[in-house]
């Protein structure tokens, strides 16, 4: 088992350079702030259908009026890197 564990942890290393790291760190961040609902973050709702309004940090901070799917990440990613080209 222990041979196993170790072949694991080698398996574990996301990033080998520097800006891969960075843009890993990058996306993740952006899923996390983006496209999480987070419950403490939830707004009451006055309405029939449901009583709380899920919210992301992103949503809480005032930087975008809906949660994100990981699609909008990655089409905005694309834009972003066809501009720079």
């Amino acid at each position: 088992m222990g041979r196993r564990m170790s072949h694991f942890s080698r398996i574990d290393v996301v990033s080998k350079t520097p800006k891969m790291l960075k843009a890993s760190c990058a996306l993740e961040d952006s899923v996390y702030n983006l496209t999480r609902r987070v419950k403490s973050l939830r707004v009451e709702v006055n309405n029939d259908e449901r009583r709380w309004e899920p919210r992301s940090p992103a949503m809480a901070a005032g930087i975008t009026d809906h949660i994100w799917t990981i699609d909008e990440i990655m089409m905005t990613l694309d834009k972003l890197i066809l501009k720079r080209f």
